[in-house]
């Protein structure tokens, strides 16, 4: 059966699931295109994920397909931690990613995945989670290590306020329900085990836009690493929507000096998968 765009469902074990799919332009069935698994935060949904990115026209229009999954549960999110009597999400997502490898021609080698929040930890544990589909990441307002094999190796770009106050751009104690007093690790010591990880150069290039400080550590191999610190940014989309505009002040402001969405776009678009 051939995938449309728009709100669709599967079913799983545990039950039925829904989530919104984008075409790329000029879809044919025939020539492969890249997939991108978009995932929203805690408390929020996939349709308010669309809007605060715009990620799906925009990668459209460069040839990807998009899917945006529902989360479950109040407040409503994904089980990234894989907690007993809460649904497998891990089980759910590559029953997804099999669904749409099955229906539309995807290239296995350009799937990538994002999200804000507990969506950005989700893209992380789930690209170091069996069976291993994911080219690169991109964290938003969630800078995590994942625990992958030494043989998996996705390239890792992140974006992080420093004026974050839900998951602290330092390091601490994560302020929001869904993460339970969970203590996640600093954006920047974060990335520069990844660069470790991979052999990069220990002397990083730091160049600034704005208030936008970009930190790219040059890699031997093919993988790429690199960080984006939002100075005095919050919880929030770099480039996205403005929250505080339409009165969400409590995740703080959102930077507009880069474009997380156009960013991970070009990121994607430079990093394949090259290992197996």
């Amino acid at each position: 059966m051939q995938a449309k765009d728009g709100s669709q469902k599967i079913k799983t074990g545990e039950g039925e699931r829904s989530y919104l799919l984008s075409l790329p332009q000029g879809y044919d069935g025939v020539r492969p295109v890249g997939l991108i698994l978009n995932m929203h935060g805690s408390g929020s949904n996939k349709e308010q994920q669309v809007l605060l990115t715009d990620l799906p026209k925009k990668a459209a229009a460069r040839g990807y397909a998009v899917v945006s999954p529902d989360g479950t549960g109040r407040p409503q999110g994904f089980n990234m931690f894989g907690r007993q009597g809460s649904p497998d999400d891990y089980a759910f997502l590559d029953s997804l990613i099999a669904k749409l490898s099955n229906e539309l021609c995807i290239d296995a080698d350009r799937v990538y995945s994002t999200g804000i929040s507990n969506g950005s930890a989700m893209s992380m544990f789930v690209a170091c989670h069996e069976p291993y589909r994911f080219a690169a990441v991109a964290l938003v307002a969630a800078t995590v290590p994942g625990n992958c094999p030494d043989s998996v190796r996705p390239s890792v770009l992140a974006f992080h306020g420093t004026g974050d106050r839900i998951v602290p751009y330092v390091g601490g104690t994560v302020n929001a329900s869904a993460a339970d007093g969970v203590a996640a690790p600093g954006a920047e010591s974060t990335m520069a085990a990844w660069a470790k990880r991979y052999g990069c150069d220990s002397s990083p290039q730091v160049s600034q836009q704005g208030a936008a400080r970009h930190t790219l550590w040059t890699c031997p191999g093919e993988e790429g690493v690199e960080l984006y610190s939002l100075e005095g940014a919050g919880h929030t989309w770099p480039g996205g929507l403005d929250l505080e505009a339409i009165g969400i002040k409590q995740l703080g402001s959102t930077n507009k000096d880069v474009s997380a969405t156009d960013t991970m776009l070009d990121f994607f678009d430079a990093h394949r998968r090259s290992w197996r």
